[in-house]
C-alpha cells in the first residue's frame, strides 16, 4: 500500500485501481535496450579513458594495440583520437553518448562503472538538471519518477502557480504520489495554496525536490 502524504492532502483515489501493461513505444524501446546493454569492464574501461571528476570531463587515452584487429586500425585510432574529449551530444536533452568499440553507450553509465567499478543503476540523475555536467558530485543514482522530480516546469494554469488549481470561489493544492492523486483543503488564496503544494512537494520528493523558478510563476 501506498504511503499517504501529510494531512493537508486529502486522498481522491479510488478504492480499487486497475493496472494493464501498455505496449512499449519505440523509444522506450531503444532507451530499453541501452539500458539493458552490457558494459564493458571496468577495466577496460580505465584503459580506454581518463575521467576528471572535478571536471565531468571524459577524455580519450591512447590505446594499446590489444585493442584493435589491425595495425593500422590502432594507429589511425589513436591519431584521431587519443586526448580528445570522449562523446557527442545524441538527443535535444543534452545527452551524451560515446561510442566503445562500435558500440555506443550513455556517457554517464561509463562513468559510473569506471568511478565504482560497478554495474551503473538503472537511472542516473544530474543533480543541476544539466545532462552536459558530468562531474561526480552531480551524478546520483534514482529511479524515472526521482528524475520526473527534479525537472523545472511551467505553471500551466490560471492561478500562476505550479500545482494549484481554482476550486468554486477557493484554490487547492494538487500533487500525484506513487501514482495516486491528493488534493489539499480548500485555502483563499491561490498563494496559500501554492505555499500549501510546495510544503508537500518538498516533503514527497527529497532530495529531488526543485524549488518554484522564476520561470514557474
Amino acid at each position: 500500500m501506498s504511503e499517504a502524504p501529510p494531512s493537508v492532502l486529502e486522498g481522491d483515489a479510488p478504492k480499487h485501481q486497475k493496472y494493464r501493461r501498455l505496449p512499449m513505444s519505440d523509444d522506450q524501446a531503444i532507451k530499453s535496450r541501452v539500458l539493458n546493454k552490457p558494459l564493458p569492464s571496468a577495466d577496460y574501461l580505465r584503459e580506454c579513458f581518463m575521467y576528471d571528476a572535478e571536471t565531468g570531463v571524459l577524455t580519450w587515452k591512447e590505446r594499446s594495440r590489444e585493442h584493435f584487429a589491425t595495425a593500422n586500425a590502432w594507429s589511425t585510432w589513436n591519431s584521431k583520437f587519443a586526448g580528445t574529449t570522449a562523446g557527442w551530444v545524441h538527443s535535444k536533452k543534452g545527452y551524451h553518448t560515446v561510442s566503445v568499440d562500435w558500440c555506443g553507450y550513455k556517457k554517464t553509465r561509463l562513468i559510473w562503472k569506471w568511478v565504482t567499478g560497478e554495474e551503473p543503476p538503472h537511472e542516473i540523475d544530474h543533480k543541476d538538471r544539466n545532462p552536459g555536467n558530468n562531474r561526480w558530485a552531480n551524478l546520483r543514482e534514482s529511479t524515472p519518477r526521482e528524475q520526473s522530480y527534479n525537472r523545472v516546469r511551467k505553471a500551466i494554469n490560471p492561478t500562476g502557480h505550479r500545482g494549484v488549481a481554482p476550486y468554486g470561489t477557493k484554490f487547492r493544492a494538487q500533487i500525484t504520489w506513487k501514482g495516486v492523486p491528493w488534493r489539499s483543503i480548500h485555502f483563499d488564496t491561490p498563494e496559500e495554496a501554492a505555499i500549501a503544494y510546495e510544503d508537500m512537494a518538498s516533503v514527497l520528493h527529497g532530495e529531488f525536490y526543485v524549488e518554484p523558478q522564476k520561470s514557474e510563476v
